[in-house]
């Protein structure tokens, strides 16, 4: 429906205001003119456009298609940091697992606002544990809807702060291909590939996204300390004759991805950080994250007037994750975490020069814990 309504009114609207205001040979404009209001009609919204962004109750902020395609980030960090009231908080530097906060909420994890994607809760275990470290890749939405305020609250399940809902690609009008390529510093990455197309029944989208690069600190074995990252995301839509009258859409969604991030927990000390402060220490050199998300969606729009419709979505998401992290130390038989020893570097020297590569002790002296969730 929504693609039906936004053909005439670039159709049949558009070409009245630029054939009135720019031919030589016209009069001018007739003040009795009606100007119709912007129609945007989609399931996966909440806002639609930044006409309804202007105009909503609360505060909202709408991150258009062409200010997402002007820098093409794929850090969602500094697509949010032109958005009036939001906080962010750096972590890894590439925005895999990032930090927001909406109207002074707790940034840690993105935990205490809602999130979602094209209208579905996304965070992992969104009601009990969304701060699970699973967060949608920017560089394959279509635009970006943040809403604080009263207006939110319908979008739970967390209404002090705010929503952020990600729409990702949409299933073109036409026939449409892409494929987007690029390579910068670190070694940094990125193919994004995208098909489409419509019919009168039936249309399709596809889209794969791979963005990786080699990580910018520094390694003292001179290992790997970056990431890759693979997206999948397939549409399909089923759609009633037009000239039916009772409209009906049906729309089904395919979503995966997996990541192998070389990252650690593992600080540094005051002085190390105030010389090298990209400095990992060798005994971090084996802690690595992988994790993969699934989603699968339909949707059900059943549209009886311009002014009624049901839309039903029903859902699955599924994400797994196994963090592989340098925990501890042994010497001896005398464990000590990894905490105390960069807090102390004197008092547990013996410790520090193990993690930091100066002396070799037995194979088993670096305990790694595997924090493993689904």
């Amino acid at each position: 429906m929504k693609s039906i309504f936004t053909f005439l009114f670039i159709c049949l609207v558009l070409p009245i205001g630029y054939s009135q205001s720019t031919s030589p040979n016209t009069q001018p404009i007739d003040s009795n003119l009606v100007k119709l209001d912007e129609v945007v009609l989609s399931a996966n919204a909440i806002l639609g456009s930044k006409f309804q962004a202007k105009n909503r109750t609360g505060s909202a902020y709408y991150v258009s298609e062409p200010e997402l395609l002007k820098f093409n980030y794929t850090d969602v960090n500094r697509v949010l940091r032109s958005v009036p009231g939001v906080t962010l908080v750096e972590e890894d530097g590439f925005g895999l697992r990032p930090n927001i906060s909406l109207r002074g909420t707790s940034p840690e994890r993105s935990a205490k606002i809602t999130l979602m994607e094209d209208g579905v809760l996304i965070a992992p275990a969104p009601y009990s544990a969304p701060a699970a470290y699973y967060f949608p890749s920017v560089a394959r939405m279509q635009a970006v809807e943040i809403l604080k305020g009263s207006s939110q609250v319908q979008y739970g399940p967390f209404t002090t702060g705010g929503a952020i809902n990600m729409i990702s690609s949409e299933i073109p009008d036409t026939f449409s291909a892409s494929l987007l390529a690029s390579y910068g510093s670190y070694n940094s990455g990125q193919l994004h590939a995208k098909l489409g197309d419509s019919k009168e029944r039936f249309g399709y989208n596809i889209e794969y996204l791979n963005f990786n690069s080699d990580g910018f600190k520094d390694l003292d074995n001179g290992g790997n300390t970056g990431f890759d990252k693979n997206d999948l995301v397939a549409k399909f839509r089923i759609n009633s004759a037009p000239e039916k009258k009772l409209n009906q859409i049906l729309d089904l969604k395919f979503q995966y991805s997996d990541e192998d991030s070389n990252e650690t927990y593992v600080g540094l000390t005051d002085q190390d950080f105030a010389r090298t402060p990209f400095r990992r220490y060798a005994g971090s050199q084996i802690d690595n994250m992988v994790n993969d998300h699934i989603q699968v969606a339909a949707t059900y729009i059943l549209d009886f007037s311009d002014h009624f419709h049901i839309t039903t979505t029903a859902y699955y998401n599924g994400f797994s994750r196994n963090w592989y992290k340098l925990d501890a130390v042994t010497l001896n038989g005398d464990r000590r975490a990894i905490a105390n020893i960069l807090q102390d570097p004197i008092e547990n020297a013996d410790y520090y020069n193990v993690v930091a590569g100066n002396q070799n002790e037995a194979s088993d002296a670096l305990l790694v814990k595997a924090n493993n969730r689904q």
